[in-house]
Order: C-alpha cells, then structure tokens, then sequence
C-alpha cells in the first residue's frame, strides 16, 4: 500500500492546474472569484485617476473631472460597502 503524505508536490501541483483551469484567462489577471471584483474596481479606479490626472492640463480638465469623479465615488462606494 503507497503512503501519500500532503503537501507532496504530486497534490501541489494537482491543485494548482485545477485552480489554473478553473480561473481561466482573466482569472489569471484579476484573481479568483471572491478577489476578481475588487482588484477590478481598484484597476478601474487607478485607471480613472490616471486619465483625470494626465488630462488636467488640456482645455477640457473641468469635464473631466466632471466626468470621472462621479465614477471614481462610485467604485469607492463599492468597495467600501461591500466590506460591510
């Protein structure tokens, strides 16, 4: 009879195609299902902020901010009301 002990690499491994398989591609980039909404909202917030603060010296600042600010406290809303 064979001994199997956990935490082998034989069971590593097995889980981690099986985790891999499961994820898919965008599991891959965002995470597994229960992180995948927060680490979107956070790459879309990052995101947001970045644009607003690269195009605030153009002409067109104001209707940016107008524009991204409303969805920037909105993904914060998100994210810190899921929490509770």
């Amino acid at each position: 009879m064979k001994n199997f002990t956990f935490g082998s690499d034989n069971n590593t491994s097995f889980e981690e195609k099986k985790m891999n398989l499961e994820a898919g591609l965008f599991g891959k980039i965002f995470g597994n299902a229960n992180s995948a909404p927060t680490n979107i909202a956070g790459m879309s917030i990052l995101l947001l902020l970045g644009i607003t603060i690269y195009m605030t010296g153009s002409k067109i600042s104001t209707e940016i901010w107008s524009v991204t600010s409303p969805l920037m406290s909105l993904i914060l809303g998100y994210l810190f009301g899921k929490n509770t």
